[in-house]
């Protein structure tokens, strides 16, 4: 039922046929941007002590970080593949080109994001000490490769 009213027009009425690679780019980056990307970081933000969990005794849950790392990751590839759905489109009227600019620039940082997040290095600190005991990490010692 939701997918015959994700399919179909928004005004029976009127023609408006974009083709259906360019339906399919705005529902995904929909789904990538509109609701992945801010459940991902409200996870990141609110459910790092959940409920039932242990806490203090239990300081270091996961599952946080793995919603957050994945839903993430998610966006990217689907903003990959709404890509791909534009260029196999093959319209190019030229009336869409600071679209075009966001889009490219909003994968590019997300690109830098992804890479920062492969750099991050160790991270250090009571939760997490190093082999000798210590506390040291990147992210700890705020080293400058953090």
């Amino acid at each position: 039922m939701i997918l015959e009213w994700l399919l179909s027009p928004v005004d029976p009425a009127r023609a408006h046929d974009v083709g259906l690679a360019l339906s399919w780019h705005a529902r995904i980056m929909v789904l990538g941007w509109g609701i992945l990307a801010p459940l991902a970081i409200l996870t990141a933000r609110y459910l790092k002590v959940l409920p039932g969990q242990n806490w203090p005794g239990e300081l270091d849950n996961k599952m946080w970080w793995r919603c957050h790392w994945m839903g993430q990751s998610t966006v990217l590839v689907l903003s990959a593949a709404g890509v791909v759905m534009v260029l196999l489109s093959g319209q190019n009227t030229g009336h869409e080109q600071v679209h075009r600019l966001f889009g490219y620039c909003l994968l590019a940082l997300g690109g830098f994001q992804a890479l920062s997040g492969l750099l991050r290095g160790t991270k250090g600190g009571p939760t997490s000490p190093a082999p000798d005991g210590s506390f040291r990490g990147d992210h700890y010692d705020m080293t400058p490769r953090r």
